[in-house]
């Protein structure tokens, strides 16, 4: 990637980072005023309450720096490079690992030391950095497989017919389908997870725009 989108990037996730900060901030306190309210101050409440509330918005998180990464490199009409995958990986477990430190830190400190609703928090956050991990490399791929299929399209005009693509354009995309569908078979997610991005996939393929413009394609998509 170019330094401009390498920039773009780390200004959006160190602005998220930023965020993520003043909401433990805040989610502490309303921990503390919720067990106050209900008299368990100086139990487990406050420490389940603040990991029910920060667990879930570092999962938010994740999702939402993979999206942005997606847009700016669209943006910037860039393809990110098989050495990107590893970069932008390692930073994003890097930028979760920090993440997840500052809201155990929190959630220990809300109820002085490890408990049980401690590491429950530990596993989850553990499961979301493994899961985003995935979704990451998903998300490049996706990116690159659709730069490639952009790249093999031409327009090639014959006696007033207009011919789209090298006469292989339509396996082309079953290629690109086949890889997103593969990719979804071997991420971290459930079989339940799986299966509706794969429903997705399936609604988008037999769409009817979509048919009348690549073909009736999903047969040949799902089919091996």
């Amino acid at each position: 990637m170019n330094a401009i989108v390498d920039e773009d990037i780390r200004n959006a996730w160190n602005l998220d980072h930023d965020r993520t900060r003043d909401l433990i901030a805040t989610e502490t306190r309303r921990a503390h005023e919720k067990a106050a309210g209900v008299g368990r101050t100086g139990t487990a409440f406050a420490a389940s309450e603040l990991s029910k509330a920060l667990c879930p918005a570092v999962e938010a998180k994740a999702q939402r720096l993979i999206l942005r990464t997606k847009a700016i490199f669209e943006a910037h009409g860039e393809e990110p490079t098989a050495a990107d995958d590893g970069v932008l990986r390692q930073r994003l477990q890097q930028l979760l690992e920090s993440e997840s430190s500052d809201v155990l830190a929190a959630i220990q400190k809300a109820n002085v030391g490890e408990t049980p609703v401690t590491r429950m928090a530990q596993q989850e956050l553990e499961r979301v950095r493994s899961r985003f991990d995935q979704d990451m490399k998903l998300m490049l791929v996706s990116l690159r497989t659709t730069a490639a299929a952009k790249a093999q399209t031409s327009m090639n005009i014959r006696d007033s017919t207009v011919q789209i693509g090298n006469y292989n354009v339509q396996n082309n995309q079953v290629t690109v389908f086949r890889d997103i569908v593969a990719q979804i078979d071997a991420s971290q997610h459930t079989e339940a997870e799986k299966a509706a991005a794969k429903s997705k996939v399936t609604e988008l393929l037999t769409h009817p725009v979509i048919v009348s413009v690549v073909g009736a394609i999903a047969e040949k998509v799902f089919r091996g």
